[in-house]
């Protein structure tokens, strides 16, 4: 006869570690080996999706004498036809969670201070945040921790070397900046000022909160922009949300054609700062009451009628 497991032990909560604030001093002991775990989710005879294992990368002979877990998971998810759907990176290394918060803190929604960090497009933080993580790991006094930000440096650019090229050399060192469809994210860092001449309501300046490719069978591929202005309900100012989608284009194209274009790259950046800025203070001046007092003469509009039986308006001097 097996015996009945404590009654206590059956209402463990499974989560108690990721649930309350994250302590300064938190270490779950995990993510401890500087190595890359390959995973696919793919779905079964059964209509199940099933996570295997398929395989693990370290570099530079790094010693795996530490704790067995891995430093960064990725799990490749596939759809029913067998075409992959998207990607999702856990990062269990403490070394890089911490570099993370630090770093960044929060991206596209995901609070990178947390205890569990998972991310889609991992490659896609690293490369807009390579130089502030290149900077933190050269201050670091740990050498284990240094070595965790490099191991993620390293997976950025055997991910994206050809795209990293491409991009210096299509937009950083040209004086026409143009990127073509596929890497047109690289250009949108969330946190930038988005400048678009063609808005609902004329010339205006965004702040980029996230950047995601929408595509299918059945729509044509687009990247969805998700933006934040700044507006006022008559007393207090806020951000306000609006949503816009770059859709394909072939070939390479001019960042300042675009509908919606990073104005870091601009060629007339400063004039279009300064547009900014003094339609910024006249909007903000605007804010709040503002009656006006005067005594004296001014010109009253008034109907008069003409032979024919049309009225007229007419300016008649009076006191008020």
């Amino acid at each position: 006869m097996t015996a009945l497991p404590a009654i206590g032990t059956l209402f463990n909560d499974p989560f108690e570690a990721l649930r309350g604030p994250v302590p300064d001093d938190y270490d779950d002991n995990v993510g401890r080996t500087c190595e890359l775990k390959s995973n696919e989710a793919r779905y079964n005879s059964k209509g199940e999706r099933i996570v295997c294992r398929t395989g693990r990368k370290r570099d530079l002979n790094i010693s795996s004498d530490l704790h067995p877990e891995s430093a960064l998971v990725l799990t490749r998810y596939y759809d029913i036809k067998g075409a992959l759907e998207y990607s999702e990176m856990d990062v269990w290394s403490p070394h890089i969670r911490k570099a993370l918060g630090e770093v960044i803190g929060e991206y596209n929604g995901v609070d990178l201070k947390a205890r569990r960090v998972t991310l889609r497009d991992f490659h896609m933080l690293l490369f807009h945040y390579e130089r502030e993580l290149r900077e933190y790991g050269r201050k670091l006094d740990d050498s284990q921790a240094a070595l965790h930000i490099h191991f993620a440096l390293q997976y950025l650019v055997k991910t994206l070397e050809t795209e990293m090229r491409s991009f210096l050399i299509m937009v950083k060192i040209n004086d026409a900046p143009s990127i073509d469809f596929d890497n047109l994210w690289m250009v949108f860092r969330p946190g930038a000022l988005i400048y678009s001449k063609q808005a609902p309501r004329g010339e205006r300046v965004y702040k980029l909160r996230s950047i995601e490719f929408r595509g299918s069978i059945f729509f044509n591929s687009s990247w969805l922009l998700r933006l934040w202005s700044i507006s006022c309900d008559g007393e207090n100012f806020g951000y306000e949300s609006s949503c816009v989608h770059i859709s394909a284009y072939e070939g390479y194209r001019l960042l300042e054609e675009l509908s919606y274009s990073p104005l870091e790259y601009h060629p007339n950046r400063n004039d279009i700062e300064a547009r900014a800025l003094s339609r910024g203070g006249k909007f903000i001046s605007f804010c709040g009451q503002h009656h006006c007092e005067y005594k004296g003469m001014a010109d009253m509009m008034t109907m008069t009628k003409d032979f024919d039986g049309d009225q007229w308006p007419q300016k008649i001097p009076r006191e008020v």
